[in-house]
């Protein structure tokens, strides 16, 4: 586990980095980046499929980085329209999202 988080907070300071040369800062230092980790396991029975494994909600950090289950499945993202849109899992990627910390820090150069 801290072999996986050690490599999962190294893919975020890259993505941080991207993100700040896009919007033009170019000498961010992400070194020093607070990172929380966590792992959310849904346990899933026949009388919940099809049910909400979680409320709606926008991520309140800079930054979420996902690894769905290709077994599973079952995160949707809003899209522009307001309508939900399905994320098929693929093995061995990873989703990052982009939050509520990142639209304010960039003045909303970045949405989610």
């Amino acid at each position: 586990m801290e072999t996986y988080g050690k490599a999962i907070h190294n893919v975020a300071l890259k993505i941080g980095q991207k993100i700040a040369e896009s919007i033009g800062i170019l000498d961010a230092d992400f070194e020093d980046w607070p990172c929380q980790y966590r792992i959310n396991k849904y346990h899933f029975t026949s009388e919940s499929i099809g049910s909400l494994g979680g409320s709606l909600h926008t991520d309140s950090g800079f930054l979420t980085i996902l690894q769905d289950d290709e077994n599973v499945g079952g995160l949707k993202v809003m899209d522009n329209s307001d309508s939900f849109v399905s994320v098929p899992p693929f093995h061995g990627t990873l989703l990052a999202n982009l939050g509520d910390i990142a639209q304010v820090s960039t003045k909303y150069k970045v949405i989610h």
